[in-house]
């Protein structure tokens, strides 16, 4: 889904003093995690770590983190041609999207942020690894894949993403898609969940 964002939560439109943001989202639900014998459970902390001295240049902060999706088959035969997916999910009916692609978050020029531009998740490796392919997963099994991603810190006035380090609503927000289609018996299933993670001004010792 394409978003407009400046991160605090999915609506169509955000309304903060003096400034009003629009959102264009297709699709028609935020998840959809259970379609048949077909389940899936996303699992990654709500939280990035950005280091609270990442504007200086002798920080190293964290920058990226993994991401993975519990896939279980609650029927009594096998599920079938199961691919795993994360990136943006563009038609919540046929599971159309882009893997490894991930949503544009955009937050504008304005003093009481103090950060700026267009910022998304970077897929660690090629995008066709954003795509998992299972060939079969048994009657009351689970299987989990993970994913590694990177996230911005600063923007390109070198301006840590997390703007104000006692404020946490003006923290940069990414959001993400995962989803899995399988075959189960005859029958096509997709399951899909609409995601975020949030930048948090964190110390990186205490954090890790």
């Amino acid at each position: 889904m394409k978003r407009l964002l400046l991160g605090f939560s999915r609506a169509l439109r955000h309304l903060i003093p003096g400034l009003i943001l629009t959102a264009s989202i297709s699709g028609n639900a935020q998840a959809a995690t259970t379609h048949g014998a077909l389940r899936m459970e996303v699992m990654a902390a709500p939280n990035l770590v950005v280091d609270s001295n990442v504007e200086s240049p002798s920080s190293y902060s964290p920058r990226a983190a993994h991401f993975g999706v519990k896939i279980t088959n609650t029927g009594a035969t096998p599920l079938t041609d199961i691919y795993v997916k994360m990136g943006n999910l563009t038609n919540t009916s046929t599971g159309a999207g882009t893997p490894g692609t991930y949503p544009v978050t955009t937050v504008p020029a304005v003093p009481a942020i103090g950060y700026s531009g267009t910022f998304f998740f970077t897929h660690e490796g090629t995008a066709a690894d954003a795509t998992r392919y299972l060939p079969s997963l048994a009657a009351g099994a689970s299987t989990t894949v993970y994913w590694l991603v990177s996230y911005p810190l600063k923007d390109s006035n070198e301006k840590s993403v997390t703007a104000a380090a006692n404020v946490t609503t003006d923290d940069l927000r990414l959001d993400y898609d995962v989803w899995v289609q399988a075959t189960d018996g005859v029958t096509p299933r997709l399951v899909y969940d609409e995601c975020h993670a949030t930048c948090r001004n964190e110390i990186s010792a205490a954090a890790n």
